[in-house]
């Protein structure tokens, strides 16, 4: 055990961090940093994600929910409520998940299961124990809504949107999803969610183009940005959406129209469109495809929710399995989404990692890291993989641009880990402390927790 986590949990208060008191409408600026310090991190190496640089034998101190200062260690933290150091550690902002989905009352109810209270923060926390303190809910509802809200325990920033709005007939059935059918349906749809506080807008595929246009308008008028999946199109430029929530379907539109991939970034510039990633979900159905048991059997999963694990997850209920789907399709589109990702990456196109979180095996938090991985794979250097999870989300989303980089006034969701990710991106899946809003959570905080919720999940 190194000296930083020595030293936290000789305070006495490292271990009880994950219950202390939080909100998400009180992160970012509504914390001075004129407040006294709380928590000074150290002697520790940051990698502020301003720019591709690390600032050695730093002392990052933190007022509240935020950073007060980073400066050179010879101004040490001894004034500060609590010291910890950071010697031997990395220090870089905490990461961002820009598409994960929640089980909910409508998830419930669509699937024809049992009514049931869903432990929100149990849920979530898997998150934080895999470094992601950021997560943007591409199918929301209003109880996660409400929880966002609420006074609650620590737990990962939210972006929610919308529940899907979908043509006739939808994928999944409703309230998880809210199906349109005119233009007049459209709006009213807009302005209530709009009203309810609703970040943003999902859209599925099969919408009308009168539908469609009467959505993008409404939300424009609300200032609300339109994200979901891309609509049937033989032409970039036509594009209209601000998201694109897969880079799969970018690819199946590449292969179905023969396009150059430079056509389809073009496209993508001058709508100024962001595109959300989401590489494991071809990585993972392969995986699945060739040996469910063995997928399936993996430690990480033991922290899933039970009502998901039963919808999605067990054999006889695997969408994957029940379609016998050719393994070889999803390597063949991998490999397009990995060429995809260099082009669109090199013509400069907002790239944000995600990783549709709770489709069958996709396991909350742990599998960011495997879509850092393949993002790595596809040619990214190790700071533009660590961008579409930090730096790129912030300048996207206003409601997390207090987050994403290390600096002064910035909300204080930073993890430590033990190597050089800008060498190493593996060591991200690991981080040695958590910080939440200026709340430490050590390894073994994290890892006590996490246990308490797997044999949780085990009783039910």
């Amino acid at each position: 055990m190194n000296d930083f986590l020595l030293k936290l949990i000789g305070t006495g208060t490292a271990l009880l961090m994950p219950f202390a008191s939080s909100s998400f409408a009180e992160t970012g600026a509504s914390r001075s940093v004129d407040q006294p310090c709380t928590l000074a991190i150290t002697n520790v190496s940051a990698i502020p994600m301003d720019s591709e640089r690390i600032l050695t034998d730093q002392t990052i101190r933190i007022a509240g929910t935020q950073i007060a200062s980073i400066a050179p260690s010879t101004e040490r933290g001894d004034n500060c409520a609590q010291t910890v150091s950071g010697r031997g550690l990395f220090a870089l902002p905490g990461l961002n998940d820009m598409h994960v989905h929640v089980e909910t009352a409508a998830f419930a109810q669509s699937l024809q299961f049992p009514e049931q209270s869903i432990n929100y923060e149990d849920v979530l926390f898997p998150y934080l124990a895999y470094g992601v303190t950021g997560i943007r809910i591409m199918t929301g509802a209003s109880d996660i809504l409400a929880f966002r809200d609420s006074e609650h325990g620590v737990t990962p920033a939210m972006l929610v949107g919308t529940p899907m709005l979908s043509g006739a007939p939808p994928v999944i059935p409703e309230p998880i999803t809210h199906v349109l059918e005119s233009p007049e349906a459209a709006i009213e749809a807009v302005n209530t969610y709009a009203d309810a506080g609703y970040d943003f807008i999902k859209i599925r595929r099969n919408l009308t183009s009168e539908v469609l246009e009467a959505v993008i308008a409404a939300a424009r008028a609300r200032n609300l940005d339109v994200d979901g999946h891309l609509q049937r199109t033989a032409d970039p430029s036509s594009i209209v959406q601000n998201g694109i929530a897969h880079i799969d379907e970018l690819s199946l539109l590449v292969r179905r129209q023969n396009l150059d991939p430079e056509e389809l970034a073009d496209g993508l510039i001058a709508c100024r469109c962001y595109v959300t990633t989401t590489l494991t979900v071809e990585q993972s159905a392969a995986a699945q495809l060739r040996d469910y048991d063995s997928f399936a059997s993996r430690p990480e999963i033991r922290f899933v929710h039970p009502m998901l694990r039963r919808a999605w997850w067990v054999r006889e209920r695997n969408p994957y399995l029940a379609e016998a789907a050719d393994p070889a399709f999803f390597d063949d589109l991998l490999q397009t989404d990995l060429h995809l990702v260099r082009v669109l990456n090199r013509r400069g196109v907002p790239l944000i990692a995600g990783t549709d979180a709770l489709i069958p095996m996709i396991v909350p938090g742990a599998s960011l890291h495997d879509e850092l991985a393949l993002l790595e794979q596809a040619g990214l250097s190790p700071f533009e993989v660590l961008s579409t999870a930090t730096r790129t989300p912030a300048q996207i989303f206003p409601a997390f641009g207090n987050m994403g980089t290390l600096e002064a006034g910035k909300t204080a969701n930073i993890i430590l880990i033990a190597d050089n990710p800008l060498r190493n991106i593996g060591a991200l899946e690991h981080p040695e402390a958590v910080i939440v809003d200026g709340i430490i959570l050590a390894r073994s905080a994290l890892e006590t927790r996490m246990e308490s919720i797997a044999m949780s999940y085990e009783a039910q």
